[in-house]
C-alpha cells in the first residue's frame, strides 16, 4: 500500500465513492473526509465538515493529493473551499483534482473562482463533465 493517503472529499458520494473504490483496488491508501462513515473497510475515515474549519487540518495531515468536491447545495462555496485550500497548501499538498461541471466558465464567478484557486498547486486538474454516465446505473434512471 502506498504510504501517504489520498484525501477524497465527498468520498461517500457518487463520484468520490467510485474513485475511492478504484484507488483501494490499485493499492493506494485512501482517506475519506465526510460527516459520516462509509462502507469501505480498507479506507481511513476522518470527520470532515465544510462548515467546521477545525476539521480541515486532521483531514489534510500527511496528504499530498486531494480529490475535491466542493460543498453541495451552497450558492458560493468559496468561503468554505478557500480556507481549506490554504490549509492544504500550508501542509504540503501538491496535487488537487477538483470536480466541476462543463457549464461553469473558468473565468466566471463562484465555481470559476475555485478553478483559479486550484492552479496555485504544483499539479492540478479541473474535471468538467457534462453528465455522469454512472448515473444511469442508479435506480432513479
Amino acid at each position: 500500500m502506498k504510504q501517504q493517503p489520498i484525501l477524497i472529499t465527498g468520498g461517500t458520494g457518487t463520484t468520490g465513492s467510485r474513485i475511492a473504490s478504484r484507488l483501494i483496488e490499485l493499492g493506494y491508501r485512501v482517506r475519506i473526509a465526510s460527516r459520516k462513515k462509509g462502507t469501505f473497510s480498507d479506507a481511513e475515515y476522518v470527520y470532515f465538515d465544510w462548515k467546521d474549519m477545525s476539521s480541515f487540518t486532521p483531514a489534510l495531515e500527511q496528504v499530498k493529493q486531494i480529490y475535491l468536491v466542493a460543498p453541495v447545495g451552497v450558492f458560493d462555496p468559496a468561503p468554505y473551499v478557500f480556507p481549506f485550500l490554504k490549509e492544504a497548501k500550508r501542509l504540503g499538498a501538491e496535487r488537487v483534482v477538483m470536480l466541476s461541471a462543463s457549464v461553469v466558465p473558468e473565468d466566471g464567478p463562484v465555481f470559476g473562482a475555485l478553478h483559479r484557486a486550484v492552479r496555485d498547486f504544483p499539479e492540478w486538474t479541473v474535471l468538467r463533465p457534462s453528465y455522469f454516465m454512472q448515473n444511469f446505473i442508479n435506480v432513479q434512471h
